[in-house]
C-alpha cells in the first residue's frame, strides 16, 4: 500500500487548458476559467427558458472543447494520484496544480520490490514501480529487504533520502 502526505491547500476541481489546434468550426476563444465561469452564470438567469438556452450553449462549448482536448477536468483524486506518481521527478512551474506547482507531497511511504547493487550504492523499486538510484556513498547494513518498509522524503535543495526500515537514510534521485 502507498501512502502519501499532503499540505493543506489541494484543490476540488483542476482545469487545465492544453495546446492544440481546433479542428471543429471556431469556437469563441476564452480562457478555461472564462469558460467555466461563462457556463456557472447562466444559473443566476431568472427566466427559465432564457437559462435553459445560456445552459444549452455553454455546456455545448465545453463539451467541444473538452472533445477537442483544450479543456480537462481533473478530480482531487485524480489529482493526488498524480502528484503521487510524477514524486521525485522535476515538473515545470506551469500551473497544472494550482498556484503553486511545486510539489505539496513531503514523504512517499511504500515497501521494497527490489534493490540491486550498482557498484557505488543501490538501485531500488517501490511497489507502486517507481525506480530510484542512491546518490551518495552511505553504506547500508546489509542487504536490503524485499517487502521492507520505505520511506522516500524530500530534503534540501531538490534532494531525496530513502530510507528502508532498520538502514540509514541514503540519497536518492528518482530515475522513472
Amino acid at each position: 500500500m502507498i501512502t502519501t502526505r499532503y499540505h493543506a491547500g489541494s484543490m476540488a476541481l483542476l482545469a487545465v487548458t492544453l495546446a492544440g489546434s481546433a479542428v471543429a468550426a471556431p469556437a469563441p476563444q476564452a480562457t478555461t476559467s472564462g469558460q467555466v465561469e461563462r457556463l456557472l452564470a447562466c444559473r443566476a438567469i431568472a427566466a427559465s427558458a432564457a437559462r435553459l438556452v445560456c445552459l444549452d450553449r455553454e455546456t455545448g462549448l465545453l463539451a467541444d472543447a473538452i472533445g477537442r482536448k483544450e479543456l480537462m477536468m481533473v478530480d482531487r483524486g485524480t489529482m493526488r494520484a498524480t502528484k503521487t506518481r510524477l514524486f521525485g521527478f522535476a515538473v515545470p512551474t506551469i500551473g497544472l496544480f494550482g498556484k503553486d506547482d511545486r510539489e505539496d507531497i513531503k514523504e512517499l511511504s511504500s515497501t521494497l520490490t527490489a534493490a540491486t547493487p550498482t557498484g557505488d550504492g543501490y538501485s531500488f523499486v517501490l511497489a507502486d514501480g517507481s525506480r530510484w538510484r542512491q546518490i551518495d556513498t552511505k553504506e547500508l547494513f546489509g542487504e536490503p529487504k524485499r517487502g521492507a518498509k520505505v520511506f522516500v522524503r524530500r530534503a534540501s535543495l531538490g534532494s531525496y533520502t530513502l530510507e528502508i526500515e532498520g538502514q540509514n537514510a541514503v540519497k536518492v534521485r528518482r530515475t522513472s
